[in-house]
């Protein structure tokens, strides 16, 4: 059985999720372990190259030595002398910091390496590039010392360049399995966003299940209390007030009719008050009478505006200083309205449903019954709303849910074509 049928779905029974799919938890196991085989084997390659690179390192700190100490084989110039002998101090110093790079720790682990590896071919091309000036004045003075310096650089730049491509090599090898190691804890992490969004998702749903329930439940208590005897007092207090309403509307009827047939004497007294043929102290409540008797009927204190002007209008008619066509009618109905007490007591009554329309209204408007309504009603419209928001969330839900399981089909298959190609 080969590694490929043994990590895609050709299995011990028990080594199995399902059918085909990709075992993350193994993927990982055996990319780490292709990783460590694969540092291992090219473990002992890194120390040789490190032991040699050290071997010419040496030979190179030897040359840098005979440098500093040389003498001009040949006598030269004093000044090409001066200008060479302080090159060779910058030039010994740059070229130095190939060796100490050299020397460090290579580490324990490939990645450590790298960075080792990248510091020394850079301190080389650093000291190739940084030195030109120097080595141009080094080169007349102490042309075979320089000379060996430049020799044995090139040996250890031979050396890092002849081991790049096969470090490349197995570099690459091992941070392609490193990068689906990446891949794997990125596909972990999207089912586990994944699961968790299902969660939400069977967690909604309950929750609107709830919701509904509690709404039926609201709804059924506010059609239970539609029938109860709660109810039925309320609407008895409600058919109780209209009644007093219609009661109330009649006595305003019943005044209108009393000052609409007193309406024409009642007039041309006005306007005798207004021609000033009569006296009336209160002018406004007068006029009041004739636009809007009802009005002036419950203002009109005690009666003194309008019994003051039945009297001065009884008087006229009798004396004939006030003559409506209807002289002798008007006169009966003056008398009629004054002795009869008619106003006060339609006023007595009047009153009386006024308030009993008020204390109605009152128990109606405080009644339990409305209290218990509104409070179903707005149980009812709080679990609506909750219900809304919820389905609204549960679409959203359903449609990242959706989302994230298409990306883990995506990165299950872009996982395995990947360990196809390394393996």
């Amino acid at each position: 059985m080969g590694f490929l049928d043994w990590l895609f779905g050709r299995k011990r029974p028990e080594e199995m999720k399902e059918d085909g799919e990709l075992d993350l938890e193994s993927s990982r196991n055996l990319l780490k372990k292709r990783i460590d085989e694969e540092i291992e084997d090219f473990w002992p390659t890194v120390e040789r190259f490190h032991s040699d690179l050290k071997s010419l390192s040496e030979q190179f700190d030897t040359s840098l030595s005979s440098l500093r100490n040389a003498v001009p084989v040949e006598k030269i110039d004093e000044q090409v002398f001066k200008i060479a002998t302080t090159s060779r101090e910058s030039f010994i110093r740059k070229m130095s910091q190939i060796s100490t790079t050299v020397k460090k720790d290579i580490g324990q682990d490939i990645e450590t390496f790298s960075e080792y590896y990248k510091s020394v071919a850079g301190s080389i091309a650093n000291a190739n590039m940084d030195t030109v000036k120097e080595f141009m004045s080094l080169d007349v003075a102490f042309k075979k010392e320089t000379g060996s310096v430049i020799d044995r650089m090139k040996e250890m730049k031979r050396h890092v360049d002849y081991f790049k491509n096969s470090f490349a090599k197995r570099k690459g090898k091992i941070d392609s399995a490193k990068s689906l190691l990446d891949e794997i804890d990125s596909l972990e992490k999207k089912i586990v966003d994944r699961d968790e969004t299902e969660k939400r998702i069977e967690q909604l749903k309950k929750e609107i299940e709830i919701a509904d329930r509690k709404k039926a439940e609201f709804e059924k208590q506010l059609a239970e209390l539609g029938q109860s005897e709660m109810w039925k007092n309320y609407i008895e207090l409600t058919k109780e007030k209209e009644a007093a309403e219609a009661d109330a509307r009649k006595v305003i009827e019943e005044v209108v009719n009393i000052f609409a047939s007193i309406n024409r004497p009642l007039k041309k007294f006005a306007n005798a008050v207004e021609e000033k043929i009569a006296v009336f102290k209160n002018k406004d409540m007068l006029k009041k009478y004739l636009e809007s008797p009802f009005d002036a009927f419950v203002q009109d204190s005690n009666f003194e505006t309008i019994n003051a002007a039945l009297d001065a209008m009884e008087g006229m008619l009798a004396e004939g200083r006030l003559v409506p066509d209807d002289k002798d009618e008007s006169l009966r109905m003056i008398k009629d309205l004054k002795s009869t007490k008619i106003l006060n007591s339609l006023s007595e009554k009047y009153s009386g449903k006024n308030a009993t329309v008020k204390s109605l209204k009152e128990q109606i408007e405080n009644h339990e019954y409305l209290k218990k309504k509104k409070g179903f009603q707005e149980n009812i419209n709080a679990e609506t709303r909750r219900i809304d928001e919820n389905r609204k969330d549960l679409d959203r839900q359903e449609k990242v849910a959706k989302k994230f399981e298409a990306e883990i089909g995506d990165m299950k298959e872009n996982l395995k074509n990947k360990i196809r190609e390394i393996t």
